[in-house]
């Protein structure tokens, strides 16, 4: 276990960006956009409040209360700091005093990358009875794997520069990304964009093992473009910032290519030869790798499959976008199709194309009021009214404040 680091924490480099001056219109276009994400979580907080109160979830169609974690109270908790931020003081006090009587316990584990079949990154699996955290092949920074790798640059945020540690994890792990899980898809408009893959590690005929990659692209993975653009800063590498455009880039351009504007949980692309090469759209190659299943699936050009066609409120592509007109894009499409009489629902199928609305799904988690709504509000508002120079969002988007010299 690492102590506690003790000492003077050390300056670091300036996170938040520096706003020009807006205008009276500007202002008033950002603060309605503000309020509109506002007037959603206060639905979706007094349908809980009135539904599920002390549960895990409101069920946003049916008005059932949900305990998938246990009944802890995890929309009451993950919506804390939300409640504050938006100015709801009289409902902040009222949960936290509720909270105050939940019991949580938490295990933490620490893992050595320097030793595993992919150098710098972790694998998917590990065996922590055993201590065994190297012998699994497959490595991403999605599903499963994600926290570990965003916590590398925050936790030496949150340290005050005072953990080298984990500047040390991060700067391998991101370069074993960078060379072997990121992608450039072969896309009908021929954009520049990245997308972050699965990995697996076997051995080829000669016995021989290597990486190789399997070109699925995961919602939940789309943080990995501001984890880039802070550790960017952070660590001042200069290569971050074009990884991290491309990266949000990709996000952007897959909720775009969707009907309804909307991103999939999980879908697969055909990887191009390079990265740094012009990457020529090739219809035939497409539909040879697509064909059975571009009508079955309704797959717009670019996509080779959609494996899994939900959208279930994730976070993860707006906490890196914060571009004002790309969010305000991305919000639209989100509340015309989510919206519910009570609150917001989860989402089965996003590749509808026909006008027909998408059906919903009766699961609201708490990560919808917890981190979507929030991150959305904090797109629209002041930009001091949580800065990234004072504090570090852990990954369920809860604000903690940086030591500073």
């Amino acid at each position: 276990m690492l102590p506690v680091p003790t000492g003077k924490a050390r300056p670091l480099p300036k996170i938040q960006a520096a706003f020009e001056k807006e205008s009276p219109r500007e202002k008033q276009s950002r603060q309605q956009k503000r309020d509109a994400v506002k007037k959603t979580f206060v639905r979706c907080w007094e349908s809980y409040k009135t539904h599920a109160w002390m549960s895990d979830e409101v069920a946003p169609i049916s008005g059932r209360a949900r305990n998938p974690f246990g009944g802890w109270g995890a929309t009451l908790v993950d919506s804390l700091d939300t409640l504050w931020i938006m100015g709801m003081r009289q409902d902040f006090e009222h949960a936290v005093a509720a909270a105050a009587n939940i019991s949580f316990e938490t295990v933490t584990s620490d893992e050595i990358n320097d030793s595993t079949r992919l150098p710098g990154m972790w694998p998917l699996v590990v065996n922590a009875r055993d201590e065994a955290f190297n012998r699994h092949n497959e490595f991403t920074l999605g599903a499963m794997s994600d926290s570990t790798y965003e916590y590398l640059p925050k936790t030496y945020a949150l340290s005050g520069g005072r953990l080298a540690s984990y500047r040390k994890m991060y700067e391998k792990a991101a370069a074993a990304a960078m060379k072997h899980n990121f992608f450039r898809p072969m896309i009908p408009d021929d954009q520049d964009i990245l997308i972050s893959a699965m990995v697996n590690v076997r051995a080829d005929e000669d016995g021989t093992a290597r990486p190789h990659i399997n070109p699925e692209g995961q919602h939940l993975v789309c943080f990995v473009g501001g984890m880039f653009a802070i550790a960017a800063k952070l660590f001042d590498l200069p290569e971050h910032p074009r990884e991290a455009q491309k990266l949000v880039d990709g996000c952007i351009w897959t909720y775009q290519a969707l009907p309804l504007g909307i991103m999939p949980e999980t879908f697969h692309m055909i990887p191009c030869p390079s990265s740094d090469a012009p990457c020529p759209w090739n219809e035939t190659l497409w539909r040879k790798e697509a064909n059975a299943v571009i009508a079955t699936k309704r797959l717009p050009k670019g996509f080779t499959n959609i494996g899994d066609t939900r959208y279930i409120l994730r976070p993860e592509a707006i906490e890196s976008k914060y571009l004002l007109d790309a969010a305000w894009t991305m919000w639209k499409a989100i509340e015309k199709n989510t919206r519910t009489a009570l609150a917001s629902a989860a989402l089965a199928d996003i590749t509808v194309a026909d006008g027909t609305p998408p059906p919903q799904t009766d699961s609201m988690e708490s990560f919808w009021m917890g981190e979507t709504l929030k991150y959305f509000y904090l797109i629209f508002s002041d930009p001091d009214l949580i800065s990234l120079g004072e504090f570090v969002f852990n990954t369920e988007a809860h604000p903690f404040r940086i030591q500073t010299p």
